[in-house]
């Protein structure tokens, strides 16, 4: 990294090791630097080429001891074809629209983010988060980012992304969804939704963070193919 000269005067850190919210019986530790403040998005562009992830004003990813189950993924959407699975789940959604709307945090979001977590993942930190907490998350992005809302035809709030626009893609950085309609596979929904709008406006790839191959909840990114995965400073197909 010390070849690239506007690199230079970041500073690497090491969160202390907590309980890992994927694997049982694991601990987590992360690496992150802030976001250079002169030019934010070429920063970001670099780490997230390299396997890192955002959150607020910062780019970070696991540098766990004894344990490389975390590896960062994308779909190269331009060379992606939807099959009758992920046909079907459009059809499933037909009647959901989607919009880019203001980067601010609602309550009517917050409501719905608050309904996921505890469904879904009520042991994870993020379940603790209250209404500034989340705002803080979707409107501290010195970065170019979108807020999209999806709803149901009667305007209800279906699911929401935050998304990071890149040179050569987008970088889904949280996406959450009404539990209840999980039926209608609303997460793949919205990925399928990303690799649309890729090919709109003729990016390569979607940033989807880590797969986990023994994590049910991590694990499903194989299925988007091609898939690409992160190893060794390469991007190469995912083993």
């Amino acid at each position: 990294m010390n070849e690239n000269p506007f690199l230079l005067n970041l500073k690497f850190y090491r969160t202390p090791e907590t309980k890992c919210p994927y694997l049982p019986d694991k601990v987590e530790q992360l690496i992150f630097t802030h976001l250079d403040d002169i030019q934010p998005d070429l920063t970001h562009n670099f780490f997230a080429k390299s396997g890192y992830r955002r959150s607020h004003g910062i780019v970070y990813k696991p540098d766990c001891k004894n344990c490389s189950e975390c590896i960062p993924v994308r779909i190269n959407a331009s060379k992606f074809q939807n099959s009758k699975k992920y046909r079907r789940i459009l059809m499933k959604n037909s009647d959901i629209y989607s919009n880019a709307v203001k980067l601010q945090g609602t309550d009517e979001q917050y409501k719905l983010f608050n309904k996921y977590q505890n469904s879904r993942h009520k042991d994870g930190n993020m379940s603790l988060m209250q209404i500034d907490d989340y705002k803080s998350m979707i409107e501290e992005s010195p970065v170019e980012t979108s807020l999209i809302e999806y709803r149901k035809s009667n305007g209800k709030l279906f699911a929401v992304s935050l998304t990071d626009k890149l040179f050569d893609g987008y970088s889904m950085v949280y996406s959450f969804f009404d539990y209840k309609e999980k039926n209608r596979s609303p997460g793949n929904f919205m990925i399928l939704d990303h690799i649309n709008r890729a090919k709109k406006n003729c990016l390569s790839f979607i940033y989807l963070g880590y797969y986990i191959k023994n994590c049910n909840k991590m694990s499903y990114k194989d299925k988007f193919q091609p898939i690409e995965a992160f190893y060794n400073q390469n991007w190469e197909k995912l083993k």
